[in-house]
């Protein structure tokens, strides 16, 4: 069932999120609305297990779109991460 449910969420982000190209956008999006306090790029490629580089790339889609953004930042190993939000 879980895994039904799971399917019908991305397909309706999918659809929510027009103009979007990859599901991967949708997972992302749905991971966010699922987890209102967000996440780091880092995060989400280690949760979602997608190359670090597409992250960015489905990132800087929803930015675009204002499905998203940026919103503060996490402080990891001496690095700044910025944590994204749903908008």
């Amino acid at each position: 069932m879980t895994n039904m449910h799971n399917n019908s969420l991305l397909a309706y982000y999918t659809d929510v999120l027009k103009g979007t190209k990859h599901i991967n956008e949708a997972r992302i999006y749905l991971y966010l609305e699922k987890n209102r306090s967000g996440a780091s790029r880092q995060t989400l490629s280690s949760v979602l297990n997608i190359p670090i580089n597409s992250i960015c790339g489905r990132v800087n889609g929803l930015i675009k779109i204002n499905a998203i953004k940026e919103s503060g930042n996490e402080h990891v190993k001496g690095k700044q991460r910025a944590i994204l939000v749903i908008t």
